[in-house]
């Protein structure tokens, strides 16, 4: 039995990891089983540089694959790292199971003399590996662009898609309004949303841009433009950009309720940097800022604590949908 288990769990490992997925039952385990080859992508960001022969600005993406996908998958890791939830919670670690390997999930949901090894299996799991478990992330937000400013040499941010001294920001996960193992539902304390508790506030308002960038974008937005119909460009046309945000979590703070009673994570965190790209798939970079090394050159300014909880008479800052 001891070595059934440390079988079973060395493949829950395997398919947690390496995106592959198994049908492993306990009797199985003790038999020799050929392990598929074909691993589906890795969760990581892939390089975001498309091919040479692809139109691209000129500058090169530096932070392409650094930061984790803000997919479900990579923040159930985060909340179990920071300490979300109880290991002698079952429902929790199911859940994190139906997350992150849907294959072993509806495999043995409902085999009653096997779920329980399962979850122990996982709960072990949870307990060796929870702290190597992610807290680097990336998360696409929409921005909304003004007109050209020839003086100040940028673009005004529009329509509430800027941050002024933010202190805090909702950051959604790539998976927000999809199927997780088949289910429509949201996964009870796993949100896919989360209230980034930011050490410092947050200023973007204004694009700064090299001027040739600048150019470029106005002309790609242009050509754009020309093509759609009048309706649509009196009534849906935006001039839009990608901010990727890369935030760093360091403490988990409980969860709240949105306007929609949606859950949201309340995370502590930092913003370590940002890139804005003219494009959704990241491939036409306009600018990228380093600022956890421009912190690490004023060492002497000390960090400001941390915010407080939010409290009912506070607004939170959302990302535009």
């Amino acid at each position: 039995m001891n070595r059934a288990r440390n079988v079973i769990s060395f493949l829950l490992a395997i398919t947690i990891y390496s995106g592959l997925s198994l049908a492993i039952t306990p009797a199985l385990a003790q038999q020799s089983i050929p392990v598929s080859s074909a691993a589906e992508p890795s969760p990581q960001i892939k390089q975001s540089m498309p091919p040479e022969q692809e139109e691209v600005t000129i500058l090169r993406d530096d932070f392409a694959g650094v930061y984790n996908n803000s997919t479900l998958a990579n923040l159930a890791k985060a909340y179990w790292r920071l300490g979300a939830f109880d290991f002698d919670d079952d429902e929790a670690v199911g859940n994190f199971l139906k997350i992150n390997d849907c294959k072993i999930y509806t495999e043995y949901l409902n085999d009653d003399l096997e779920w329980a090894q399962i979850i122990d299996v996982m709960r072990d799991h949870l307990k060796k590996s929870r702290d190597t478990f992610p807290l680097n992330f990336q998360f696409l937000l929409e921005l909304h662009l003004g007109r050209y400013d020839p003086v100040l040499g940028g673009f005004p941010l529009t329509d509430k898609t800027g941050f002024v001294d933010s202190k805090r920001i909702v950051v959604n996960s790539i998976n927000t309004n999809q199927e997780i193992c088949h289910d429509g539902k949201r996964i009870k304390d796993y949100p896919t949303s989360v209230v980034a508790l930011l050490y410092e506030p947050f200023t973007l308002d204004f694009l700064k841009l090299d001027e040739h960038v600048a150019q470029a974008y106005i002309l790609r937005k242009k050509s754009e433009y020309s093509q759609l119909d009048e309706d649509d460009r009196i009534n849906r046309y935006e001039r839009d950009a990608y901010l990727r945000i890369r935030l760093t979590f360091s403490q988990y703070h409980g969860n709240l309720k949105g306007e929609q009673s949606e859950t949201l994570a309340i995370l502590y965190g930092t913003i370590d940097g940002y890139e804005v790209f003219e494009d959704a798939a990241q491939k036409r970079l306009m600018l990228s800022v380093d600022l956890k090394k421009q912190r690490e050159e004023k060492t002497s300014t000390p960090m400001s604590v941390p915010v407080g909880p939010i409290s009912p008479d506070e607004t939170v800052q959302t990302p535009a949908q």
